[in-house]
């Protein structure tokens, strides 16, 4: 088990010949192009368009339900390696790390106290260590909260569950949990189910393995998405902490190559972004039916999701247009939001 971890591990860190155009389809595989005609969840409208000629790459999204910063959107640069605070239909920067140097700033959750935690990625050499960091509650210099030797390569989605941090490594096909209090981590799972595959489901993604990407809960259910493999898993936790076995809730190259994020609506039910197809598509866990609720403009290569409670009263999917397996010509990378409806005052985007 360590042996296959670390292989990977250094796998990851022998492809000096990597492309933007090949690290932008990190998070998302499959054919190219838009989807069907959108079938509207609702209106969509675009908060802050942004510039790819700058480096304007988002990739995850979180919002505070408490603390100083409640209510304020904010999202990743992934190659810029920064989280940014949206500013009215603009954005002003937040937090960064101590080495950006060949790292990836990913995914985003809050705990219930309104703290950040940032899932940081590895490209190649460099002195920040890849896992997770806390941001500061006023901005500045992320910390390093997982221990610095843990096996780790891409860090990706984080899901918070009271004082603990579950998030994937879509590179080493785990789930870790990490105590938030003291940064005591462990592997979760490593079930061959949350493994990726570069040639799956026909291949034509980038040449490493993209497994456990999109994470969420509702109640004391984890769900993960394989992203290589079109996967959506289920995974107990059990009575003591520990991951339950492993369930496939619904398999699909055609339908859901190139999962990326997933956040959990009020119902249960999960709406996963879907880069290939510029599409958001909703999952029934317990009979893995799935709808394409929205696609096209002004989706394009979406990579993470956010349920918010808005201070309007209205429910919005938060996402993060990062154009990553999308054609030429498409809306560009943005912050949008779709209006799910009115909000539920017991949901806090997470379960």
């Amino acid at each position: 088990m360590k042996g296959d971890h670390a292989m990977k591990k250094r796998l990851f860190a022998r492809m000096p010949g990597m492309t933007l155009a090949g690290i932008l389809t990190l998070a998302g595989v499959g054919a190219l192009g838009f989807g069907p005609a959108a079938q509207a969840a609702g209106e969509a409208d675009v908060l802050v368009a942004l510039n790819p000629a700058a480096g304007e790459l988002p990739e995850g999204i979180t919002v505070p339900s408490s603390g100083p910063q409640r209510n304020r959107i904010f999202f990743t640069f992934v190659f810029r390696v920064q989280v940014l605070r949206v500013n009215g239909s603009s954005y002003e920067p937040w937090a960064t790390i101590a080495d950006p140097t060949n790292r990836l700033g990913l995914g985003l959750a809050t705990d219930d106290d309104g703290h950040i935690y940032w899932a940081i990625g590895a490209l190649g050499p460099g002195s920040s260590p890849p896992g997770i960091y806390k941001v500061p509650p006023h901005g500045g210099m992320a910390t390093l909260l997982t221990p610095p030797d843990f096996p780790a390569a891409l860090p990706n989605g984080i899901d918070i569950i009271g004082e603990r941090a579950y998030w994937t490594d879509a590179i080493m096909g785990t789930v870790n949990v990490t105590d938030i209090r003291t940064g005591a981590t462990r592997l979760w799972s490593d079930d061959p189910l949350l493994s990726g595959n570069p040639a799956a489901c026909g291949g034509g993604g980038p040449p490493f393995p993209l497994g456990a990407n999109g994470i969420s809960h509702h109640h004391h259910t984890i769900y993960v998405m394989n992203s290589n493999y079109g996967r959506v898993l289920r995974i107990p936790i059990k009575s003591n902490g520990d991951a339950g076995t492993v369930g496939v809730v619904a398999e699909s190259c055609a339908d859901l190559g190139g999962l990326d994020g997933v956040a959990t609506d009020r119902d249960g039910t999960l709406l996963a972004t879907r880069q290939p197809t510029s599409s958001i598509v909703r999952i029934w866990p317990h009979n893995g039916r799935t709808k394409v609720v929205y696609a096209g403009a002004p989706l394009d290569g979406p990579a993470s999701d956010f349920v918010w409670n808005a201070p309007d009263g209205k429910r919005k999917l938060l996402i993060t247009n990062s154009t990553a397996g999308s054609p030429p010509g498409g809306p560009g990378p943005s912050i949008a939001s779709i209006n799910l409806g009115e909000a539920d005052d017991d949901d806090d985007g997470d379960d």
